[in-house]
């Protein structure tokens, strides 16, 4: 029986930790889904923030080897 409880106890914290991760994912693609909503002023802003992010970006009609869907795309 105690091996039971000790069982549940460990589910229920590992249940709680994987909440509280995919808390902390939602808040980190609302940061990244405002920053990329920004207004962009010039094409040094667009290089500075695809820096920031990490990401690849491709002109219109390009596709990264590998890769089907271009929206996708990441370093």
């Amino acid at each position: 029986m105690v091996h039971l409880r000790t069982q549940h106890y460990k589910a229920v914290n590992q249940m709680a930790l994987g909440a509280e991760k995919q808390q902390q994912l939602r808040r980190q693609l609302e940061e990244q889904q405002t920053r990329l909503s920004e207004a962009l002023e010039s094409p040094e802003e667009v290089s500075e923030r695809v820096e920031e992010l990490q990401v690849s970006v491709l002109p219109p009609g390009k596709e990264e080897k590998g890769v089907t869907d271009p929206k996708l795309t990441t370093n």
